[in-house]
């Protein structure tokens, strides 16, 4: 990934760009060669340190945005202006809102991690790698969330061979397709640029991923979860663990989760908790899961979805695949073998069906053999306040933005600048505007207030 200019794709038309120029990128710094670590939290932790450093990409660089409207002030359009994929707004990914600013988790353009945390939402500045104040070069940041006001990331390394851990090729493992085992690691910040490793969900014993690693942070306790790839004979298994340091971790035994359970999406829950959605396998059929706890995320308890655009019976796709939640309420959307369906709650407790997708409505399915209108015609983000949704490009000549405070009830935003055609792939919200992943490739949303 190369660092360049944001441009506009129209005619060559000129537009004022809303960043700065990119500072110079500073020189790599040394990296640290840790043969083992013991974490803060007591215990060993069995991870190596890479015995040579990661090349630093040259250009991971800071980078700036215009403010965004102040806090509570609502916004009224969204000012687009095609990215180009040189930027690293290009590769965001994921974000979220802490008491020290925002923070983003994406790519870094050769195959890893890279993490961006802004105070403001204004100045961006990456994180590197191989300082003392930073994290280990070759480490994998696999998630990020608020712990009460500082800010948690979770990372993974290879694991160090061993009786334990035998190569993915031996026979007693789980086969020559099984991924690396790879062992956690958690890091804290309080001020989203300097950090310092604290400890690791496992201890004693590496895991091979099936999927991402999730980590969500509500008020002074934070969850992680993630899926491990299967052992011979047996199936894909969802784990969970809690902490309330960021150091010392306790894995939720198997009989707190449901039969089967497999995690896809992890949240802060609306008025405290935490939600937990995905499926729940028996017999290679899925049963749709979601789950709620308490403001510790020790205790868990099934939440049943409204029966009236119920999963289809004995279906193999039954799942709960994302969880949006602003400020007044959680959207959740899952699918049933070749249909796409959305469920909205105030308090992750009742839930209520979202028919016709409102606001980006169904799709078109143009060219497409299945049904029409089996699937939503945008996408929608959230950070724990504002919800936004980006779609409608069905029977329209570009795409449609609105926001809403509870997920559920919805404004429409005007469109400035050049507008995107295609249905967008990936949408991340920040506090200034979205970024939107589409066909023709990555766009900045800027939001304008008060226009």
């Amino acid at each position: 990934m190369v660092v360049g200019a944001l441009i506009v794709a129209s005619l060559g038309l000129a537009v004022a760009k809303p960043w700065e120029q990119p500072r110079p990128s500073p020189p790599p710094s040394a990296a640290v060669a840790v043969p083992s670590v013991t974490p803060t939290g007591g215990g060993t932790l069995p991870i190596q340190a890479p015995p040579t450093p990661t090349p630093v990409f040259p250009l991971r660089i800071p980078f700036t945005l215009r403010p965004p409207p102040a806090t509570g002030a609502p916004w009224t359009d969204i000012r687009w202006q095609h990215v180009d994929a040189t930027h690293p707004l290009a590769h965001f990914g994921t974000a979220l809102r802490w008491a020290g600013g925002y923070a983003s988790l994406g790519d870094d353009g050769m195959g890893g991690t890279r993490l961006w945390t802004s105070p403001d939402g204004h100045a961006w500045n990456p994180i590197g790698s191989g300082t003392a104040t930073t994290f280990w070069p070759g480490v994998h940041v696999e998630s990020v969330a608020p712990l009460g006001r500082r800010l948690l990331a979770v990372t993974s390394l290879p694991a160090p061979l061993s009786p334990a851990n035998p190569p993915s090729s031996d026979p007693a493992s789980a086969g020559p397709s099984a991924p690396q085992s790879v062992v956690f690691a958690s890091w804290l910040s309080e001020d989203g640029s300097a950090w310092q490793m604290r400890g690791g969900p496992i201890l004693t014993q590496p895991t091979r991923l099936s999927g991402p690693v999730l980590v969500a942070g509500s008020g002074d306790h934070a969850v992680i979860g993630w899926d491990a790839w299967p052992e011979p004979g047996g199936e894909t298994s969802g784990h969970l663990a809690v902490t309330a340091d960021g150091a010392s971790w306790q894995p939720l035994p198997a009989s707190a989760l449901p039969s089967g359970f497999q995690v896809t999406a992890l949240v802060a829950a609306p008025g405290g908790g935490f939600l937990a959605a995905g499926k729940s396998v028996a017999d290679g059929l899925a049963s749709a899961a979601l789950l709620r706890s308490d403001a510790t995320g020790q205790a868990w308890t099934p939440v049943a979805l409204p029966q009236d655009l119920a999963f289809e019976a004995g279906a193999r796709a039954n799942v709960v695949w994302r969880l949006v939640v602003a400020a007044g309420g959680v959207l959740a959307i899952g699918d049933s073998s070749a249909r796409e369906l959305w469920w909205w709650s105030a308090d992750g407790r009742r839930w209520t069906a979202v028919p016709g997708f409102d606001p980006v409505g169904a799709s078109g399915c143009p060219g497409s053999s299945q049904g029409c209108g089996a699937y939503a015609d945008g996408m929608v983000a959230g950070d724990c306040g504002r919800a936004v949704a980006v779609g409608g490009a069905v029977g329209h000549a570009a795409l449609t933005a609105w926001v809403s405070a509870d997920a559920r009830h919805w404004r429409r935003l005007g469109s400035l600048g050049v507008v995107p055609r295609d249905r967008p792939s990936g949408i991340t919200l920040l506090p200034g505007g979205i970024v939107l992943l589409g066909s023709t490739g990555a766009w900045y949303g800027e939001a304008v207030s008060g226009r």
